[in-house]
């Protein structure tokens, strides 16, 4: 029970640090067009279009709920989609260092530094699948581990071994 507290509270302040720094990137949240901005647009205006079989399909989808379901600005809703996945990294970087036994100070700085750089600052406000893919491969890894081996048994040799 402790543990979850402390954790919980290291997690708020990540969190934390994270948005603060997050904002000074871009403190107007203003959406930054990536080469595929347009054709995901058009997309999403007609999922039966020739352009559709060549795109994922991931932004169209969020762009058309964020549209016509919730009837919200789909720039908004696609930055806030991508500030979940953001905070999902960060708990899933968390949760992989705690299995690897890390030191709280080892994690912090190697969360703030994977999430403070620039270029997945960039990423936040921008139609680049990357921090999708990002997140999916760590779920992916994360879920590997916690298959392959159990948490009290985890070691950093397991996971070269992963």
């Amino acid at each position: 029970m402790k543990y979850i507290k402390i954790q919980t509270i290291h997690l708020a302040f990540i969190f934390l640090v994270v948005s603060i720094f997050a904002l000074l990137y871009n403190p107007n949240s203003q959406f930054i067009y990536g080469g595929d901005a347009g054709s995901y647009l058009e997309v999403s205006e007609n999922f039966s279009s020739i352009s559709a079989a060549s795109r994922p399909p991931i932004y169209p989808i969020i762009i058309f709920i964020g549209n016509n379901i919730l009837k919200i600005n789909w720039k908004y809703f696609i930055i806030f989609c991508n500030w979940m996945f953001y905070l999902g990294i960060s708990y899933l970087l968390w949760e992989l260092f705690s299995y690897f036994k890390f030191y709280n100070s080892i994690k912090w700085f190697i969360i703030l530094l994977v999430l403070l750089s620039p270029r997945i600052l960039y990423y936040k406000y921008d139609l680049s699948p990357e921090l999708l893919f990002s997140y999916l491969i760590l779920l992916l890894f994360y879920s590997i581990c916690k298959v392959i081996d159990q948490p009290h048994r985890f070691k950093l040799s397991s996971a070269i071994r992963i």
